[in-house]
This record gives structure tokens, C-alpha cells and sequence, in this order.
């Protein structure tokens, strides 16, 4: 009752405000809240009648999927050792392709929200776990949805109305994105497609369909490489203890909680798992063959596995495993998060064909690599993004170009609400971005990294053959650009990408300098907003290939 009493104090106080405005972006925000007629979720069979029916038949069904695993990696070139999957190396498409689209979405888009912070990542996506173990967002859980509001409770509220893969690729592709990295199954441990290995997935429950494949088919239309994103840990899952009695796994993020005893309130997290005796062995890897078997995607996108051994989460055999797979058809990729030893940080011992970062785009590496980032600070949907959180197009496509520069391939993170559309001004910034790759591509797509990589607010890029420089300024050069990092041929012809008369230079021991036209002066004669690239074709150079 004094919860129904808070609910409708805030309901009439948001609606006396009419909604929470920010002065200063003028963005109109109406905050997720539990729905007056809340009622708990429970799958149609509980966790014991799913033991009855299926976990003995999965149990011995798994035994049959890794030795084919096992049979798979015996015959093909590719091993489950690190002296064999270090040979492997990123594919041509991935170097070419620069820029990604990291479709992050699901349960968590309902609350949508993660405690602010002043700098770094903000994980709306980790909602499930946090309600439970974190007292801020406990405190806000309680708060809007109310203490007994369980993890499971927002499935039905996970209604995907509006989701259509179509429109979706179309921004993707308009964003000038060459590849998509899809969730298929997040920390939640919903899976997106009718998996035989757990019934707790969107087309046994919330929206009660594929999501998966038909993301991948408009994807695959629109000529986008697909990358699945899977993690091998998940929040909670329903097992068989010792005595082959139910019971919970615990994961809080990167910390293994034990076994528990089921609760009427715990059942709200495992709703339609089909429990097992090895977590890893009976579902976790059969589901990821499953997943690739089915899917045949282009890459794969570890995660979950910063406090796991290698070994144990047998990320070395799926691995081995899709590169067998896809020998001889095509080119694919994996990325570094094989397992606590090599948990994505850039100080540790390193394997994979990409590395990751988040939030880290500070350095510079030789091997082929990939920022993994939002927009904002948030890695998903949150409600209180706005036009400051979000910042200027200026702020992601400079981002963008300093990554490039640096060899690697920028993944934008992020997702649509929980009805399956992205909210406009998340849209603007990424048609601003497709708008500025149109005019400036030829210097970003299927590029190498040209050491110094940059010079003050320059960065460079190369051709793949090394004949022509991009110098990319984000800021206005002014009347005169003087460059020290590249040297134009004697008869260079060089350009402003987006405008057809070319420049004016002069060289010498000082540097290249390379006149800009007055009417260029004026912002509305320039070929584009925000950054501009300046054509070389430059003498021979002693670069790195990557």
C-alpha cells in the first residue's frame, strides 16, 4: 500500500510538471515507472516441471554436441591452442570496414537507466544485476518499480512493438556503418532467437518472436558483415545442485556468488531455464554451436568472461570451432575476451584477431582493434540522455577520425528504446555522421594507419597501397595548413575532399603547405561540417602494415 501511495505521489507530481524538462537541451524525458497494473511474471512451467521435461535429454544431447565440436577441431586447420589461434588474424572486411553498429538491446531497455557518473561508462545494460547488489540502483529500483518488482517482472513489459530490422539497417547504413554487432544473448540470459537449449528466450516470452533472425536477414540485404555478440556468464541460472535438486547460479559481474536454494522471489530471475549439472558444458557451449551453426555469422563477440579461466568457459574450442567452420567460405573474426587471463584489458596477456576497449581510445596499436562506445556515456537505451549527455555531432565524429588514425575501427554502442525505436536525437547524430563520410570516405573506408598518425588536430590516414595521405583537420585549417608528418610527389595533385579545384602548395624543409581558397573561408561554401580531409599523393614512406 505506501508503495501504490509513493507510485501515485510521483505520477501526479511528473504530471503536474507535465515531464522532466532540461532548460538547457529543451529534451522532454518521462521517466520508466511500474505500471498500475502490475502483476508478477511466471513462465508457463516452473523451474521442477522444466527438469521433468528436458534436462535429462539436454543433459546427454550435449555430450553429443561437444564431441562433434571435438570431431570438428581434430579434422580442420584450426586448433583450440593459442600457437594456432594466434595465427589467425582479422579479416580484410573488418580493416576495410572502420566503422560498426553495436546493437545493445533488451530487457534493460525498459528501466533504461544507470547511475551517473562523472567520466567513463554507464551500463544501463547491467540493470538486472544491479537492482539486486547495488544500493543506488537498488534505492531507484525500489523506488519506480517497487521492492517486489523481481528481474523477470519487466518481461512482459519488453514488448518490442515497434521493432522493425528494416528501418533499423537503414540507419545503420545511412550512419555510413559496414558491419553490425547484434546482441544474441546478453548477461540476462534471454536468448533472442527460439533456442533448443533454454526456453527462456523472446519467442517463448516478452514479445514472443525471433528478433535475431530477422535483424541479421535485413543486415546481410544491405550488404553489413554480422558480428554476434554472446556472453558466457550470465546474471542467474537455474541448475541441478549435488542431490539434483533445483537451485540458482549466482554472477554478479565478474564475481561467481555460489549456488542458492530457489525462493519465491529468485524463481523471478531463471524464468524458462532448463537446468543442468555443468553451466559450461550442458548449456552455455552447446547453445554458442547452436548459435553459430544456425547463424553462420562473420565474427564473433565475446563477453562475460573477466572472471573465468579460458579452460573452463572452452572459448578456445568455439573458436577453433568457427574458424573450421568457415575455412575455405569466407573471412571471420573473434575478438580477445577468451577468459580471465585475457579479459579485454589493455595490460593483459592478449589473443584474438581484434582487441576491445571501452571508454579507452587514448593509445595507439599495431594490431587490429576496436573502440567499443556510446554516443553518451550510457552503453545503452537510458531515458535521461539528452542533447548535453549526448554532446555535439562534432564530439563523435572527432572521436571517430582519432580512431581511424590510430588503426583502429570504431563501434558504436547503443539501442532503441524497449518499443524498438531510437530516440531522435540519437538519430540526428548518427545521420550527421553517415552525412560527413559521404563527402569524406574515400579517406576513412579501407584506409591504413600512417605514422605520426597525427599532428596536432590532423590525423592521417593511407591508402592501402601507400600513394596518397588523408590529412584529416578537425579543426578549420585557415588560409594556409603547414604539415611535417607527410611529403606531397613533385607533381601532386592535392584536394579537399568534396571539392573538385585543387589546392595550391608549396614545400620545403620546413613542412608541406597547402593553401586554402578564400571562398572556403566562408562555413556555407565548405563541402561539409566538422572535420575536413585534404587529398596527398605523398612519396614513398616506410609505414607499418597492418
Amino acid at each position: 500500500m505506501e508503495f501504490l501511495k509513493s507510485t501515485v505521489a510521483i505520477f501526479v507530481f511528473t504530471s503536474l510538471l507535465g515531464y522532466i524538462t532540461d532548460a538547457t537541451a529543451q529534451i522532454i524525458v518521462e521517466h520508466p515507472m511500474r505500471p498500475a497494473d502490475f502483476k508478477p511474471f511466471y513462465y508457463k512451467e516452473t523451474t521442477e516441471q522444466l527438469k521433468e521435461k528436458f534436462s535429462a535429454d539436454q543433459m546427454k544431447h550435449a555430450e553429443t554436441e561437444l564431441k562433434e565440436i571435438q570431431a570438428i577441431n581434430e579434422k580442420g586447420p584450426w586448433k583450440p591452442t593459442w600457437e594456432s589461434i594466434d595465427k589467425h588474424q582479422a579479416p580484410e572486411w573488418f580493416l576495410d570496414a572502420k566503422l560498426g553498429m553495436m546493437l545493445n538491446w533488451g530487457m534493460h531497455s525498459v528501466p533504461g537507466w544507470a547511475p551517473k557518473k562523472a567520466t567513463g561508462a554507464m551500463y544501463p545494460d547491467a540493470y538486472g544485476c544491479w537492482m539486486y547488489v547495488d544500493s543506488n540502483v537498488r534505492a531507484h529500483h525500489v523506488q519506480y518499480w517497487g521492492k517486489d518488482f523481481q528481474w523477470d517482472d519487466f518481461i512482459p513489459l519488453f514488448k518490442a512493438e515497434s521493432y522493425d530490422p528494416d528501418s533499423l539497417v537503414n540507419l545503420f547504413k545511412e550512419a555510413g556503418a559496414r558491419y553490425l554487432i547484434t546482441m544474441s544473448k546478453h548477461h540476462d540470459g534471454v536468448a533472442w532467437w527460439d533456442s533448443q537449449w533454454t526456453k527462456r528466450n523472446f519467442v517463448q516470452m516478452g514479445p514472443k518472436k525471433d528478433l535475431l533472425t530477422p535483424m541479421l536477414a535485413a543486415a546481410r540485404k544491405r550488404d553489413l558483415k554480422v558480428v554476434l555478440y554472446f556472453t558466457y556468464e550470465e546474471y542467474a541460472t537455474a541448475m541441478l545442485g549435488k542431490d539434483d535438486s533445483t537451485c540458482i547460479r549466482l554472477w554478479n559481474l565478474g564475481t561467481y556468488a555460489g549456488m542458492h536454494p530457489l525462493t519465491p522471489e529468485n524463481r523471478r530471475r531463471i524464468s524458462g531455464n532448463i537446468p543442468v549439472k555443468n553451466y559450461y558444458d550442458q548449456y552455455m557451449t552447446p547453445l554458442v554451436k547452436e548459435m553459430i551453426d544456425r547463424f553462420d555469422p562473420d565474427g564473433l563477440w565475446m563477453d562475460g568472461e573477466w572472471a573465468t579461466p579460458t579452460e573452463t568457459l572452452r572459448s578456445r574450442e568455439l573458436a577453433a570451432y568457427f574458424y573450421n567452420k568457415a575455412q575455405g567460405r569466407k573471412e571471420v573474426s573473434v575478438n580477445d575476451r577468451y577468459g580471465v587471463e585475457t579479459d579485454g584489458k589493455w595490460t593483459r596477456d592478449r589473443h584474438g584477431d581484434v582487441y576491445n576497449s571501452e571508454y579507452n581510445t587514448s593509445q595507439s596499436y599495431t594490431h587490429a582493434w576496436e573502440e567499443c562506445q556510446g554516443i553518451s556515456q550510457s552503453f545503452a537505451y537510458n531515458y535521461e540522455d539528452n542533447e548535453i549527455s549526448l554532446g555535439p555531432p562534432d564530439r563523435l565524429i572527432h572521436m571517430f577520425i582519432d580512431i581511424v588514425s590510430r588503426n583502429g575501427n570504431l563501434a558504436i554502442i547503443g539501442g532503441p528504446d524497449a518499443s524498438g525505436v531510437y530516440p531522435e536525437n540519437v538519430v540526428r547524430r548518427l545521420k550527421a555522421l553517415g552525412a560527413w563520410l559521404k563527402v569524406n570516405g574515400e579517406g576513412i573506408y579501407a584506409t591504413r594507419s600512417l605514422p605520426p598518425y597525427q599532428e596536432g588536430s590532423v590525423c592521417y590516414t593511407r591508402s592501402k597501397d601507400s600513394k596518397i595521405a588523408y590529412a584529416i583537420c578537425k579543426e578549420w585549417p585557415g588560409r594556409n595548413l603547414t604539415l611535417k608528418g607527410v611529403r606531397a610527389v613533385d607533381d601532386a595533385k592535392i584536394t579537399m575532399l568534396g571539392v573538385t579545384e585543387p589546392l595550391t602548395w608549396q614545400q620545403n624543409e620546413k613542412g608541406l603547405t597547402i593553401a586554402i581558397p578564400e571562398d572556403l573561408q566562408d562555413d556555407k561554401a565548405r563541402p561539409c561540417q566538422y572535420a575536413w580531409a585534404i587529398r596527398i599523393p605523398m612519396q614513398p614512406k616506410v609505414v607499418i602494415v597492418h
